[in-house]
């Protein structure tokens, strides 16, 4: 065990509680759906977490990389069809080319990507590790959760 395993221990202001896909199912099972697409397991939040007809945006993660999701103003993003892979792959491929693109910068991204065959565009925000996102994260989804207790 190395110096960097604890290195996060001495500087608890940077301690992330939720960082990656894993993390965010295990703390918050009953918000999500996992699915596999054909090399990489997609995890989303469910529709009935729009209880309060609110929210605008839903979170959508693969393998490695937690994101959001939103749509053009078009369309209610939690409308969008979860369970066809066309949906699911299109975003995924935004989804990781965001990440590759931009796990050093420690910076949200936003691009948008059409899904062939809906004409719907999807605003895809790349939230990389940071404490920020976590905290973020981890509001959303306590909001949801009081909303869904409702």
């Amino acid at each position: 065990m190395g110096d960097t395993d604890i290195e996060f221990l001495t500087k608890p202001e940077e301690y992330l509680a939720i960082s990656t896909p894993d993390q965010l199912v295990d703390e918050y099972p009953q918000h999500f759906e996992k699915t596999q697409l054909i090399n990489e397991q997609i995890t989303f939040e469910r529709s009935c977490n729009n209880r309060g007809g609110t929210e605008t945006e839903r979170f959508f993660c693969t393998s490695r990389t937690i994101c959001t999701i939103s749509s053009d103003g078009k369309y209610d993003i939690w409308d969008l069809n979860m369970t066809d892979p066309q949906v699911l792959t299109s975003i995924a491929i935004k989804v990781n080319g965001l990440r590759i693109r931009n796990q050093d910068t420690k910076t949200n991204r936003t691009e948008t990507t059409e899904i062939a065959g809906y004409d719907r565009k999807v605003k895809v925000t790349y939230l990389p590790p940071t404490k920020e996102n976590s905290d973020y994260i981890i509001e959303t989804l306590n909001r949801r959760r009081q909303l869904l207790q409702k």
